[in-house]
């Protein structure tokens, strides 16, 4: 149990009070003081248990606390009250989301919504589960466009909507959804990063490779960028840079064995013979299962198949 403490006078000669217990509560609450904060609302509960603030404030300090599952049994409580309250449906959806409960959280942000049909914060959130929770892309991004029409140049609901889009491949308008966000937040890695990745699977290279030097700009030592640079520097056949590339992100994760076999498949293209098979070695060493049948078949070793380390290595 939560200590119950009194911060108020009054209560000392009137601790049967509903309205002192309760503002003790929002002040503890404001204070970050949360266990002692549900002692207060408790109190309060004892002497008006139909109290929709005290039941909805005590969701709020149990979200506080991390206990999602009793928050979301308060806002329900608060609900049998008032129904159609919106803070206490839009609350409860983001428990039920930590819970896990993705689809019932959808479902608080339906009702959420049915009391406040033009809110932003609902819309934007219900795509945000759609998209990372569910998968449900198609979804995600009725939602967002809704979001997008209370809200034309935030930049969350752009990038979502393009991460959706994306997700579906369809890349072409998931670029035009990252350019605006990009409007919106210019130097934003995370709009770059993305972008280059659609660029890259509709195989645009070149335009690609200039969005992860954006998103580089901004994070210099970001592995993901370096690594998909490297990526897209190999498909245009641009091995040296490649190798450039995965040097740096290497840097970033020294150990990394998608890199290390990355740039053996660059030295091979390249001709250096030794460079490529140290460099498969050394992956072959960390995970054979996985990099021995891969360099069987990869055409990119085409040229080294005939050299013995090649066969002792990889063929035996």
């Amino acid at each position: 149990m939560p200590k119950i403490i009194t911060i108020y006078r009054p209560l000392e000669c009137r601790p049967d009070s509903y309205g002192l217990w309760y503002q003790q509560g929002n002040t503890l609450r404001d204070w970050g003081q949360f266990q002692e904060a549900l002692a207060s609302y408790d109190k309060a509960l004892e002497y008006r248990t139909q109290s929709y603030w005290a039941w909805y404030r005590r969701g709020n300090v149990l979200d506080e606390l991390g206990d999602y599952k009793a928050a979301v049994a308060s806002y329900d409580k608060a609900l049998a009250i008032e129904p159609t309250d919106y803070w206490a449906w839009y609350e409860r959806a983001y428990g039920l989301r930590r819970l896990g409960c993705y689809q019932e959280a959808l479902i608080s942000y339906d009702k959420a919504l049915q009391a406040r049909p033009t809110d932003y914060w609902a819309w934007y959130n219900r795509g945000r589960v759609a998209v990372k929770d569910l998968h449900w892309y198609e979804e995600a991004i009725a939602s967002f466009e809704i979001a997008l029409e209370i809200r034309p140049t935030d930049y969350w609901a752009w990038y979502r909507h393009g991460e959706a889009l994306r997700l579906l491949g369809r890349d072409q308008q998931a670029i035009a959804s990252y350019d605006q966000a990009i409007q919106t937040r210019p130097t934003d890695y995370w709009a770059w990063y993305r972008r280059g990745e659609a660029c890259q699977h509709q195989g645009d290279f070149k335009v690609a490779i200039s969005c992860y030097n954006k998103a580089l700009d901004v994070r210099p030592r970001d592995y993901w960028a370096w690594y998909r640079r490297g990526e897209t520097l190999y498909q245009l056949g641009r091995y040296q840079e490649a190798l450039v590339s995965y040097e740096r992100s290497r840097e970033v994760e020294p150990n990394d064995d998608y890199a290390v076999y990355n740039q053996a498949c660059c030295y091979a293209q390249l001709e250096k013979v030794d460079l490529a098979i140290e460099a498969l070695q050394q992956v072959i060493k960390w995970n054979a299962r996985k990099y021995q049948p891969l360099a069987k078949s990869d055409f990119a070793f085409d040229n080294l198949k005939q050299d013995q380390r090649f066969q002792r290595f990889i063929l035996s």
